[in-house]
């Protein structure tokens, strides 16, 4: 397994034969690669810099595919994370957000949930 901040990549040993292959620059074009994890509160990406690596997603779980050159994940803030070849499930760290008292005489308390940990 390889982490780099809020990203976990699980080695898988196939990308499912009915995940959808994404276009590298499908939501970020401005960026030169693959990115796993936006920063918002950094603007720092976690990419893959590999040409060779494809994204693909299915039921909203993505999946890297990277090639026999191996791949880089690079990121501002942590070390360069060298990737080798095979398959990998993307997962991203959440955090648990415990119930909150409710505010204004409300009786109900708020449910515990879990949220996306952003970098």
């Amino acid at each position: 397994m390889y982490r780099q901040g809020d990203v976990l990549l699980k080695p898988i040993a196939n990308i499912p034969l009915a995940a959808h292959r994404l276009k590298r620059d499908w939501e970020y074009p401005k960026v030169k690669g693959i990115v796993l994890a936006a920063g918002e509160a950094t603007g720092h990406h976690h990419v893959v810099t590999d040409p060779w690596a494809r994204l693909h997603i299915m039921d909203g779980q993505r999946y890297l595919h990277v090639s026999r050159r191996g791949a880089r994940l690079v990121h501002e803030e942590h070390d360069t994370i060298e990737l080798p070849h095979g398959d990998y499930v993307i997962q991203r760290q959440r955090e648990y957000e415990p119930p909150r008292e409710p505010s204004g005489g409300v009786r109900e308390r708020s449910r515990p949930s879990t949220r996306w940990v952003y970098d």
